[in-house]
């Protein structure tokens, strides 16, 4: 009877994620929620980080691909890209 019971909140918890993941497009509200936090985050990380790569640190959200894209490309972008993802995280806004 446990291993049912075990099985059952498996399969139930599969379930919520997946419609939690359902990769459908955000609403125009989601869009402005995410670009929010995206601008508050971008504000966070220009005035904690090392200025001379923080200035040209940069995110924004594709709809296309409904993630939040970025320009980090060098080692010393990395600084800026943690604290960037840990602000978004603390926003509640899961990066893929």
């Amino acid at each position: 009877m446990r291993k049912l019971g075990v099985c059952c909140a498996v399969v139930l918890n599969l379930a919520l994620v997946q419609t939690a993941f359902s990769g459908e497009a955000p609403t125009r509200l989601d869009m402005a929620t995410i670009n929010k936090a995206i601008s508050k985050c971008l504000d966070f990380v220009r005035s904690k980080a090392d200025p001379v790569f923080s200035k040209g640190f940069d995110a924004y959200y594709n709809p296309a691909t409904g993630r939040v894209e970025n320009n980090a490309a060098l080692i010393g972008d990395k600084e800026s890209l943690s604290r960037f993802n840990k602000c978004m995280a603390e926003q509640g806004i899961p990066l893929k």
